[in-house]
């Protein structure tokens, strides 16, 4: 019988297809010739390397890495249903006697009778001590540190009323009497456990393209965006959805039109559930501040309601730390905010002084900031470090007291951007604090001015008031900073801070610093990415040091891990040059040789063997990086992996200074 079948380009055929052999002996060679090329491709299979990640281990990675929080955190997924019960925080499994087992827990309440005044002016909660755990502290650590602290202290007047598997901290309450000396002798009383303990601070009451939103008709609603640039700004952008701004205050309406949509992630730490609107009865400065402060940086454009914020682009994580701040309370904010990838965190609140501090002298001040709350002005430094290390850029209000803004402990470092407030004669604020010349070059305490008096925003029940503070000053400061990471996300605060400096309007006040200008802030930014067209007409623009505008992800196994990585080039000459690959959180570098060939139409760097590091057998994958010009001009790299057609990652080079 004959067979006839149809080929694809429609020629009749008369021959059979090798696998409907026609007779007993063609079946068994078909099996046979099957088999040995079975075997063949078998052997070649054995001699390629695995090609379906980024990062290929060799061996496991020595490095333990935390799982991510949203692993740790006991649901699937955030929820997105306002009030809806969080995991926050984990209970430990088994807890020790003298943790607390309730798995609902929020660090509890402050008594009225417990705040007592401090060195400074300060206020402090009498009856707590905070403890700080090393990032690397686990279950086991904590349970130790409840049984060493209970053996230590058995009478019930010392306890632990509160503890964070995540964010590695520990609230004790104790007698106020012995409240000074435990945090000069615990350390020492618990020496196998690394940790820091520091009183709890008492902080606020806080509050102190043109878009067609409605209120940019009234001159009065947008005075300052001139002045600080904002419309020339969003002629290069208006915020990427990528880059997300953390806001830590009050609480906040997230119905409200402005903020509708925008946000992710909701947390209260008063009651641990997803509702960060106000409760019922909370005075009206706390009920709207946060929303205010929200619509500022990050207000939606275009929406018929309102005005619209610095970055309109940009998302943002609502946390919510009630009408009781304490400094636990907003370094739990700051770190949940840095564990789930916020890239800019707006702090409005300072710390609460008596009206007496204001009538100091400057000299006595400094003093007083020099020899006084040194241990939390180190514990504040720890998690600033952290949040750096996680890429986070934290704004902090000035404050709203007429003093030096380093009184406040959580002011002094000099990673973090402090606002001070302006009016419209840009003229410092008469409530504003302020800072300090300590040479021609250098501002402390005082980093950048933005105005800061009739600022538009939102505020409850779906309304808008103008109000005034250093409040308002840091959301504009907050907003600018989001749109300089929208151009290159990879800014560091250092970055941010001297670019701020640097393109800032010089005032006739020696205490403030520059006005905030953020289309000079933006094009200084742009100012060290590489043009296409120059480098084709000048090869040796090339050399030096450059740096991905992108971090770029990890991945082991086809599945993303906790890590990122700063991508570097340096060429020495416009032929080769090295790729340093730096872990994040990790540091661990890795480097390997690259060449580089020019022609007339392109670029191409070519990575010669794995990226190694001398310290561990981790290495990864060679890629190719194929630069062509981007949509304004620039040059962009597009990786694949060598001898592959897999497809890498892809971003601009920046110029490292």
């Amino acid at each position: 019988m004959k067979h006839i079948f149809i080929r694809e380009n429609g020629v009749k055929s008369p021959f059979h297809p090798f696998w409907q052999p026609q007779s007993l002996v063609g079946w068994i060679g078909r099996l046979m010739a099957f088999l040995a090329a079975l075997s063949v491709l078998l052997f070649l299979l054995s001699l390629v390397e695995q090609r379906q990640t980024y990062y290929n281990p060799e061996p496991t990675p020595p490095i333990p890495k935390p799982a991510p929080i949203d692993t740790l955190i006991d649901t699937p997924q955030w929820p997105d249903t306002l009030g809806e019960k969080v995991n926050w925080p984990v209970p430990v499994p088994n807890p020790a006697p003298g943790l607390p087992s309730d798995s609902s827990l929020v660090i509890p309440p402050y008594g009225e009778g417990m705040i007592t005044p401090a060195p400074g002016g300060k206020y402090i909660i009498a009856d707590r001590l905070n403890v700080i755990l090393d990032p690397k502290a686990s279950d086991k650590t904590i349970n130790k540190f409840a049984r060493e602290f209970k053996a230590l202290y058995p009478s019930d007047d010392y306890s632990i009323v509160y503890y964070n598997t995540l964010t590695k901290v520990l609230q004790l309450r104790v007698p106020p009497a012995d409240r000074d000396r435990m945090i000069n002798e615990l350390p020492g009383q618990i020496p196998d456990i690394m940790f820091k303990v520091f009183k709890e601070e008492l902080f606020g009451p806080v509050g102190n393209a043109v878009p067609d939103d409605p209120a940019f008709s009234d001159s009065k609603a947008f005075w300052y965006m001139d002045m600080i640039q904002a419309f020339d700004a969003w002629e290069i952008t208006t915020g990427d959805p990528d880059v997300t701004v953390a806001i830590v205050d009050s609480y906040f309406e997230l119905s409200h039109d402005e903020l509708a949509d925008k946000w992710i992630y909701p947390l209260s730490l008063e009651n641990g559930t997803t509702d960060v609107s106000p409760v019922d009865g909370c005075p009206m400065d706390y009920a709207c501040h946060g929303s205010h402060v929200a619509s500022i940086a990050v207000g939606r454009a275009n929406n018929g309601s309102g005005a619209c914020g610095i970055a309109p682009g940009c998302r943002f994580i609502p946390v919510s730390l009630g009408t009781q701040l304490t400094s636990m309370k907003i370094l739990e904010g700051i770190l949940y905010a840095v564990y789930k990838g916020a890239d800019v965190i707006n702090l409005s609140m300072g710390s609460a002084f008596s009206e007496e501090v204001s009538k100091i002298p400057v000299e006595i001040q400094q003093e007083i900031i020099e020899s006084t709350f040194l241990v939390e002005e180190e514990v504040w430094d720890f998690v600033f470090d952290l949040a750096d290390k996680y890429n986070c850029i934290i704004v902090w209000s000035g404050g709203n007291d007429d003093v030096l803004a380093g009184l406040d402990d959580s002011k002094r470092n000099d990673k973090t951007i402090r606002v001070s407030a302006v009016g419209k004669r840009m003229k410092k604020s008469s409530f504003s604090n302020f800072g300090y010349r300590e040479a021609a070059d250098r501002l402390s305490y005082s980093t950048i001015s933005a105005p800061g008096e009739d600022i538009f925003g939102a505020v409850v029940y779906n309304s808008y008031e103008f109000w005034d503070g250093t409040s308002m000053a840091a959301p504009i400061v907050t907003g600018a900073v989001a749109l300089m990471k929208s151009v290159y996300k990879g800014l560091t605060a250092q970055e941010a801070i001297a670019i701020l400096q640097e393109t800032g309007l010089p005032l006739n006040d020696p205490s403030i610093g520059n006005l905030l200008q953020i289309r000079d802030a933006l094009d200084k930014v742009k100012e060290s990415m590489l043009k296409y067209d120059d480098l084709m007409e000048d090869h040796r623009r090339l050399i030096g040091l450059w740096e991905a505008t992108e971090q770029l992800d990890v991945l082991v196994g086809g599945e993303y891990t906790e890590q990122k990585i700063h991508l570097f080039m340096e060429f020495d000459d416009t032929e080769s040059g090295t790729l340093i690959l730096e872990e994040s959180p990790s540091g661990l570098v890795f480097k390997a040789p690259l060449s580089v060939t020019f022609s007339e139409d392109s670029l191409i760097i070519r990575q010669q063997g794995r990226a190694k590091n001398e310290s561990t057998d981790i290495s990864y994958l060679q890629y190719d990086f194929s630069c062509i010009p981007d949509e304004e001009g620039y040059l962009w790299c597009r990786a694949k992996l060598s001898d592959s057609h897999e497809k890498g990652p892809s971003f601009n080079l920046r110029k490292v200074n």
